[in-house]
């Protein structure tokens, strides 16, 4: 009977152990911002145009999504995650985004083992949700540069930093923000590499 009660309970145990460690699943997300924002240009498109692989910061180059509710401290979400990493989906947005404006003859996503005559290199410094005083921010700060291929000259060099409030504290609406920020980003960042 001991013998029948002891198992009984560590099939409890078991059970109740298992059952704290699966939560509900996560929800996954992508920064999809509107791209109502891109000028789609009639005249002689630019030549080629490759995008490299998107640098970044160890912390950001994962599905984790980070945010900020003491200075000098990074957090995790436990329950949301990116769908892909942050690095993929920026260069995949700026790929997407680039086609649609009709400004470069052909755009590649790299790695490619095709040669083009421009090439992109984008290095994302900052992507966070920042909580530390209201009001809450999205905050976005990556550096773009355009290279000639053949002469390895940069033609274009620029920081774009820019932020959006987050207008409730979950990861939901830091994702909402990302969207708005990154509707007014990008096709900044496509207006100062095809001008």
């Amino acid at each position: 009977m001991k013998t029948l009660y002891k198992l009984c309970l560590t099939a409890a145990a078991s059970l109740l152990l298992i059952a704290c460690q699966s939560g509900p699943a996560p929800q996954h997300y992508l920064i999809t911002p509107d791209d109502q924002a891109i000028t789609i240009s009639h005249a002689k498109p630019k030549p080629a145009l490759r995008v490299e692989p998107v640098k970044s910061s160890a912390i950001l180059n994962t599905t984790q999504m980070e945010y900020k509710r003491h200075d000098n401290q990074v957090e995790f979400y436990t329950q949301s995650q990116w769908s892909v990493p942050v690095p993929r989906m920026i260069q995949d947005l700026m790929v997407e985004s680039l086609v649609k404006s009709g400004r470069f003859s052909d755009v590649i996503s790299a790695p490619s083992d095709l040669s083009t005559p421009l090439r992109l290199d984008l290095h994302l410094y900052t992507l966070e949700q920042d909580f530390t005083k209201s009001p809450y921010k999205a905050i976005a700060r990556m550096h773009v540069r355009l290279v000639d291929t053949h002469s390895q000259r940069i033609i274009r060099s620029k920081m774009f930093f820019d932020e959006e409030t987050i207008l409730d504290y979950n990861a939901k609406a830091g994702v909402d923000a990302y969207n708005r920020l990154f509707s007014r980003m990008i096709p900044k960042v496509i207006d100062e590499i095809a001008r």
